[in-house]
């Protein structure tokens, strides 16, 4: 018979680990969590008069909270992750780092944003639509690391976790993501129009 509680549990959409320093082999007792509070979709006219642009980000409040008897340095890093609407390709949107001073047996709570994602109107023939310029939201990684090198990662998806894990797959992450932030435009006037074709 499968209980309430394993229902929630089943039905969460979010992943955790924890890992033993390889070296100690000892575990510092905290913990981490991290919640949606807060999906921001929109619609604009910013392309031409009868089409929109759906605008997309997304924001998170990560919690640490100090199970052990004495003070706590935690460093907290994170980053937002979408996805090219062209190739598939993982992309930086948004990422950052934070150490967190915490009292024995306190917690502390803070909000993070991410960048903005655009989708344009594919009907939209006023402008070029370039779909290399577009992406959405996959997901995000959070991870949490002590002194003594214990770590706690918090992800929405389970491949995510090799990007912090990883530093080759971090670096890959941000050259991808470079060189896509390159071909976008900074502005709506950067926007290139289409040139239609003389009938």
């Amino acid at each position: 018979m499968i209980s309430s509680r394993m229902i929630l549990v089943l039905g969460l959409s979010m992943f955790a680990w924890s890992s033993v320093n390889a070296q100690t082999g000892t575990q510092t007792s905290f913990d981490l969590s991290v919640k949606k509070v807060g999906s921001y979709s929109a619609k604009s006219k910013i392309d031409c008069p009868n089409h929109f642009t759906k605008t997309q980000s997304t924001a998170i409040e990560i919690t640490v909270m100090n199970r052990e008897k004495t003070n706590a340095t935690i460093k907290v890093d994170w980053a937002f992750v979408a996805q090219r609407a062209d190739l598939g390709t993982k992309l930086l949107f948004g990422n950052g780092e934070k150490s967190v001073e915490l009292l024995a047996g306190r917690s502390t709570s803070f909000k993070v944003t991410s960048e903005t994602l655009y989708l344009h109107d594919r009907s939209c023939a006023e402008l070029s639509m370039h779909i290399a310029t577009d992406a959405k939201m996959y997901g995000y990684i959070v991870r949490a690391t002590d002194k003594n090198g214990f770590v706690k990662f918090v992800a929405t998806q389970p491949s995510l976790k090799e990007i912090l894990a990883s530093k080759e797959a971090f670096k890959q992450l941000k050259k991808d993501s470079e060189e896509w932030a390159a071909i976008r435009p900074k502005t709506l006037e950067q926007r290139p129009v289409v040139q239609q074709p003389v009938l």
